[in-house]
This record gives C-alpha cells, structure tokens and sequence, in this order.
C-alpha cells in the first residue's frame, strides 16, 4: 500500500484523482507504466513496487469550469506490501481472520478499472 498526502488538503475526490492521474500521466517513465488505481483520499495500490519508497510530486490544477490553476504538492510514500497470499490461505481455510487489507485493495481496484472504462 502506498499512503497519498495532498497539500493544500484536499477533501474533493474528484481533484484528488485527477492529481493522481496528472502524476501517473507526467511521470510514467519514474512510475516505470505503473498504473495506480486509487481511493481518492489516502490509499494508492500499483501492479508491483514502485522504484521508491517515497516522492513528492507538484502537480498543478484548475478545474473543468475554469476555475483558477493551484499548485499541489502530492507525496507518494510506500507505507506497506498488499499480500494476495493472505487471501488464499483465508480461502482455503488455514487463516481465520479476514484480510482486510488484501479485500480493500482489490476493491480499490477493482472500482477504478470500472470507472475507467
């Protein structure tokens, strides 16, 4: 899992995608075509480890109506791994507890590639 921090804040999901979407745009080569799917507020998940731990990116944005363009500084820091393996012991039975972790990342997935389309 990799934890996303916008500064200013930003509560708007719709501005924060559309900063992620900048980045994965204007950095693909550093993100090495890494597509994130992303929560919208603090949570990113990509197909694999990107080549840092943690990076802030400025990333400038106006809105569809016109609005004024404001400079955002995203930092994109590697909080934890997402383990599938968790998901398959659970299914067969060897593991008790629900992944949570491992469900939540493939719902955040699973919700962009959807809304992508």
């Amino acid at each position: 899992m990799v934890q996303v921090q916008i500064y200013p804040a930003s509560t708007n999901r719709v501005v924060n995608r559309a900063l992620i979407h900048e980045i994965a745009t204007t950095h693909s080569k550093l993100l090495e075509g890494k597509l994130p799917a992303y929560d919208g507020v603090q949570r990113l998940y990509t197909a694999g480890p990107l080549p840092f731990n943690s990076k802030e990116f400025p990333v400038k944005y106006a809105d569809d109506n016109g609005g004024k363009e404001k400079e955002y500084k995203v930092t994109i820091k590697l909080t934890a791994k997402a383990d599938i393996h968790h998901l398959k012991e659970y299914l067969q039975g060897r593991l008790l507890d629900v992944p949570r972790e491992t469900i939540q990342c493939l719902e955040i997935v699973l919700r962009q590639s959807s809304t992508s389309k």
